[in-house]
């Protein structure tokens, strides 16, 4: 078997010079689009497809050209494309697949095909394009005449020069359109038809699959983190009888790692006997409880705690503000709008410090059996409650949490909205309303 692969060329074509308003209404391509097709390229390339194109003509004409050249060399063509144009093409060494969506779902046209779509041979559809057109590009036909009556009149008498030899034999109505618009026919029937003569040689040699770049295609599918395509791709290697068996061995280990890494990180998660409740010191709701105070203090675990609402109450009573306290004497917090300050303060931050023990997880003897994590105080719960997991300890909470909970949200922060530029910043992740990690 061998694989060609052809694509249009940016610049005018022969159609464009003869008919101005060829495709001149299709919309503009878009900017994120264009740089696509370089990577495209670069893909084909790497899977070692012979690309065939040309200044002047359309894909459509360089596979027709293609399917003409292999049939002299031997063999026999199979077109898989989304245009329906290509069908003109077909015969009995030519077969076209059209891709209705994506590619789960494609009918395969051979000359049988053609004719119960159409009622006509497949290479008079130019003729049957010049009797009714085709809009998608911007080719006009002869107005009036419409898909039933052009297919019965190439049907009956062949091709659109001999509808116009017998028009005394039409209908007056035809009749009359197709005197009126017959050069427009001719036209429409040249803007319609795939020629075969492009200058371009089919090298069926350079079209074996063999010739892929395997180093190359797996580099650019992680690269575009095309993970769960890399197994399919080594396959296809394999069966190819492309990739050794130590390469094959090497990279297939790469991802055996991985997903080993994943499994250790789930074993890790699950629950340590007897510790159950003592992990997160009351039933979770997807962080460390922080509505109710934590207990006493220990001295091998701290829990930093930001009151941002006590600092504010603290600055307003040091810029002479009066001071609203409760019935115990501490500043009161009010549920409603404050006013925020524009610039900052220029007092130093306060901060609450509490000591919280966290479980033990296993580290090695002599270490520290907790480590520092940061979490919003409780009197911001109403607003969110935060924990952030900086050290393994808070990681392995967080994990509890996420199984316990049995569904979460993920969020990311990235340093651009570009996907192809971004790199990650951090991961936010919730487990119930006002509360993330």
């Amino acid at each position: 078997d061998y694989i060609a692969m052809t694509f249009d060329r940016p610049s005018p074509t022969f159609r464009h010079e003869q008919f101005t308003e060829y495709k001149a209404h299709r919309p503009t391509l878009p900017d994120n689009i264009r740089p696509q097709f370089a990577r495209i390229h670069e893909v084909v390339e790497a899977f070692g497809i012979p690309i065939y194109e040309k200044d002047g003509f359309e894909a459509d004409d360089v596979l027709g050209t293609l399917s003409v050249q292999a049939n002299q060399q031997g063999v026999d063509t199979i077109i898989y494309t989304g245009d329906m144009d290509t069908l003109q093409l077909v015969n009995e060494h030519v077969v076209v697949k059209v891709a209705k969506r994506g590619i789960t779902e494609i009918t395969e046209y051979d000359e049988e095909g053609v004719k119960a779509r159409y009622g006509f041979e497949p290479d008079k559809l130019p003729d049957y394009k010049g009797l009714v057109g085709d809009k998608s590009d911007n080719i006009p036909g002869v107005p009036g005449i419409g898909e039933k009556t052009a297919s019965k009149l190439i049907a009956e008498y062949g091709s659109l020069e001999n509808v116009l030899t017998h028009l005394d034999e039409i209908k007056p109505k035809e009749q009359k359109l197709l005197r009126e618009y017959s050069e427009q026919a001719k036209q429409s029937k040249f803007l319609a038809t795939i020629v075969l003569d492009v200058p371009v040689q089919l090298d069926l040699e350079a079209c074996r699959p063999e010739h892929m770049n395997r180093d190359k295609v797996l580099a650019i599918f992680r690269e575009l983190e095309f993970r769960t395509m890399v197994e399919k791709v080594l396959s296809l290697f394999r069966q190819l009888g492309i990739p050794s068996a130590g390469e094959d061995s090497e990279t297939s280990n790469g991802y055996e790692r991985e997903r080993a890494h994943k499994e250790e990180v789930r074993e890790k998660a699950e629950p340590i006997p007897g510790q159950e409740e003592d992990l997160l010191l009351a039933p979770p709701v997807g962080v460390v409880p922080i509505m109710t105070p934590p207990p006493p203090p220990a001295d091998d675990a701290e829990v930093i705690l930001t009151d941002a609402i006590a600092k504010k109450a603290t600055y307003k009573a040091g810029q002479g503000e009066e001071q609203v306290k409760d019935e115990e004497g501490e500043p009161a917090i009010s549920d409603g709008p404050e006013q925020l300050d524009l610039f900052g303060s220029n007092e130093p931050a306060q901060e609450v410090v509490r000591r919280l023990r966290l479980p033990s997880l296993g580290g090695a003897p002599g270490e520290p059996q907790g480590t520092p994590i940061h979490i919003a105080d409780e009197n911001m719960v109403k607003a969110t409650n935060t924990m952030v997991v900086n050290s393994e300890d808070s990681l392995q909470v967080l994990i509890k949490s996420m199984y316990d909970a049995g569904a979460f949200a993920l969020d990311t922060e990235t340093t651009s909205d570009d996907p192809w530029h971004a790199d990650l910043v951090g991961i936010s992740i919730s487990m119930a309303a006002l509360i993330r990690c």
